[in-house]
């Protein structure tokens, strides 16, 4: 796993979040770990979101697409047929 370090910190900041990690029962490092998790994870929703969004939009206006999956058969059995 990588390590980072993080210069430059507000003591304030630091320790606001020492004292909710310690709230909380878990180390300030703990705590830090689960934050930038939940940054990812969050941004990860957002996406996932927007993608249905779209896909849902797609649908609205061009119908449901056929599976690639069918396409990609028939293309290569037309191709196995020549």
């Amino acid at each position: 796993m990588a390590d980072v370090k993080i210069r430059n910190l507000p003591d304030w900041l630091v320790e606001w979040h020492k004292n909710r990690a310690s709230q909380d029962g878990i180390s300030l490092e703990q705590r830090l770990r689960d934050l930038l998790e939940e940054s990812y994870v969050t941004e990860k929703r957002r996406i996932l979101r927007r993608l249905e969004k779209l896909a849902a939009e797609t649908r609205r206006k061009c119908g449901e697409l056929p599976s690639s999956v069918t396409i990609i058969r028939a293309i290569r059995e037309e191709m196995e047929d020549h």
